[in-house]
């Protein structure tokens, strides 16, 4: 199920079903591999897709209420950080590249 959610999500046409199937179910997902050791891979799995601020912050809004869950809060903590860290990578670099393409094209 994992490998379907990730491979859903990795696709730009289908990452809103995905990530809104995530939030949506939450609670069934939590219910059915809920205390499953491979549980929180989700967690990674999604920030392991996510680099825009926008992704961001819906993944803030939406994981950092559970950040207290026993079993998640190292997940939540750590890809904060690095879709945080991707964003601001992306955002540094976004003009060179553009510049480096453009240069290429012409």
């Amino acid at each position: 199920m994992r490998g379907w959610y990730r491979g859903v999500l990795a696709n730009p046409k289908g990452e809103q079903a995905a990530w809104d199937w995530l939030r949506d179910d939450w609670s069934w997902l939590e219910a059915t591999v809920g205390g499953d050791m491979e549980f929180s891979t989700y967690i990674t799995v999604t920030a392991g897709i996510f680099h825009t601020a926008e992704r961001l912050a819906e993944f803030k809004a939406f994981f950092e209420p559970k950040i207290n869950t026993p079993g998640l809060t190292r997940e939540i903590t750590m890809d904060i950080k690095v879709i945080g860290s991707r964003v601001d990578l992306v955002e540094a670099e976004q003009a060179a590249v553009n510049q480096a393409i453009a240069a290429e094209l012409n």
